[in-house]
């Protein structure tokens, strides 16, 4: 907002805190530019229509500038046919509406049968940078739009030549009534409200842009993770080798000891086997001996 204006230059004062991006742009004087709005234009159904024909039966709002409109739209994603439903409801904006159409988005045309009396004003009175234009139920609350006359605007049956078109639920028990009389159904495009639309694109690119910093936070973790793990691995496989080198050795040494163990064994079975014939021989000799004592 302009906090300051003064020989022909203005301080401005953001009215939310502004992203790093924003900061960033400001601060380099890469934002060169800039419109101001007492308040953010309204969207409309007539600005997108081509400039000179006149709205007819078919077209209530005239013929939507189908280039103007694809040009506008070229950047949106075409994933799940979004660019060209978003295209089409714009093109369709005052067309004959389709069954499939969504109940918000069907007004219908009517012709007065009987005189009407409908309230425009409201009992408010607001500025429109505070309140908006409009109160809930569509009356106008900026001064400026405020009809007078205590707001009451009277629909008489010589309207007939004038295209009346209005809600659907607003309509229909005033035709049931005998009020008006059904023209035809009419798709209607849903109007943006460019100011909460931009306020909500600006939270949620803020929850984006932390979405993505929690992400590189995450994916630098993993990484250090990643890294701890790979070097564990190495860590691992070099103790591996290691293991693997003291089971060979270990492997050998049982083998040498197992063959010196058989070594072993066969000598000491051949000094055994020795022993007794030894042993054999002196019994046998002393057995000898006693005989040629005794004789």
């Amino acid at each position: 907002m302009v906090k300051e204006s003064q020989a022909g230059q203005v301080t401005l004062q953001p009215t939310m805190r502004l992203f790093p991006g924003q900061q960033q742009r400001i601060d380099s004087g890469a934002a060169t530019s800039w419109t101001l709005y007492e308040l953010l234009p309204l969207d409309s159904h007539d600005v997108f229509a081509v400039p000179g024909p006149k709205p007819s039966e078919d077209e209530i709002f005239g013929t939507m500038d189908e280039d103007t409109i694809r040009a506008m739209f070229a950047d949106v994603p075409t994933e799940d046919n979004r660019q060209q439903e978003l295209i089409e409801s714009y093109l369709r904006d005052g067309t004959r509406a389709q069954e499939s159409d969504q109940q918000d988005e069907v007004w219908v045309q009517v012709n007065v049968l009987k005189e009407y009396a409908l309230d425009v004003d409201s009992k408010e009175i607001a500025n429109a940078t505070a309140r908006g234009f409009f109160d809930a139920s569509g009356r106008s609350i900026d001064l400026r739009l405020k009809r007078g006359e205590e707001g009451v605007v009277t629909l008489t049956p010589d309207m007939r030549g004038e295209r009346i078109i209005l809600k659907e639920e607003v309509a229909t028990p005033l035709i049931d009534s005998g009020v008006l009389e059904l023209v035809q159904r009419v798709y209607v495009r849903p109007l943006v409200d460019y100011e909460e639309a931009f306020a909500h694109q600006m939270l949620r690119q803020h929850e984006v842009t932390q979405g993505i910093e929690l992400a590189r936070r995450d994916q630098r973790e993993l990484e250090k993770a990643n890294q701890l793990a790979q070097e564990m691995i190495s860590f691992r496989q070099a103790e591996a080798q290691e293991i693997a080198s003291d089971l060979g050795n270990y492997q050998r040494e049982v083998q040498i000891l197992q063959d010196a163990v058989s070594r072993a064994t066969a000598e000491f079975t051949s000094v055994r086997a020795q022993i007794q014939q030894l042993y054999q021989q002196v019994q046998a000799h002393h057995a000898e001996l006693l005989e040629a004592s005794g004789s």
